[in-house]
């Protein structure tokens, strides 16, 4: 008997069909509800990858995990990013993706109080801002994030080098299973941090990487 001969697929189909797929489970965040299975199957972060107050609930076929911690650390300096999170900081050293250098306000004045005052009113005007936290030199926002939920943006100003630090994060990342990276902010905590630098006219340390 002759038996048929079946090529093998293009790799250019196989990655569409991945695509395909990653598209397909996309979509099921916003049409779906999951599968029964599909909760037992994905595990929660685990404690080193999450803050201890972390929370994880599937919705639309998707597990969304809180991710960011926010106020400042023993050391009195604000956190760093975690790769499980959508995330932008003068603190993510580790995460050349996610790092942005400090600011210095030492181009427009070299008063920190006016400083201070400056920076307080372009992030408090901020379009949905909600001041969570303000102490001395230190200041959390929440404030609508992308495509939904809310994102966390803390600054912290170092007086004596004239420096600002911070940090701009979404409270929560959504993974689409089986993706093992967060649904993608699209680089909008970077462009809002852009934005308020340009807008009060101050300078990057350094550059990029």
């Amino acid at each position: 008997a002759i038996r048929p001969v079946f090529p093998a697929p293009h790799p250019a189909a196989a990655s569409l069909a991945l695509a395909a797929a990653a598209a397909a489970a996309l979509c099921g965040l916003f049409l779906l509800g999951p599968p029964a299975a599909l909760a037992e199957s994905v595990p929660p972060a685990s404690a080193e990858q999450r803050p201890s107050d972390a929370v994880a609930a599937f919705s639309g076929g998707a597990e969304k995990r809180r991710t960011t911690a926010t106020g400042l650390t023993k050391a009195g300096r604000l956190h760093n990013c975690s790769s499980l999170e959508n995330c932008a900081s003068s603190t993510a050293v580790r995460n050349p993706s996610q790092f942005a250098p400090p600011w210095t306000f030492l181009p427009q004045t070299d008063s920190a109080e006016v400083a201070w005052r400056s920076l307080a009113g372009v992030v408090k005007g901020l379009e949905g801002a909600e001041v969570v936290e303000e102490g001395p030199r230190y200041l959390h926002v929440a404030v609508p994030g992308f495509p939904k939920g809310v994102d966390d943006v803390e600054f912290l100003m170092v007086e004596e080098s004239g420096i600002v630090t911070f940090r701009s994060a979404g409270r929560e990342a959504i993974f689409v299973y089986p993706l093992q990276q967060p649904v993608s902010d699209l680089g909008k905590n970077k462009k809002r941090l852009d934005m308020i630098r340009e807008t009060l006219g101050w300078e990057e340390l350094g550059g990029r990487y």
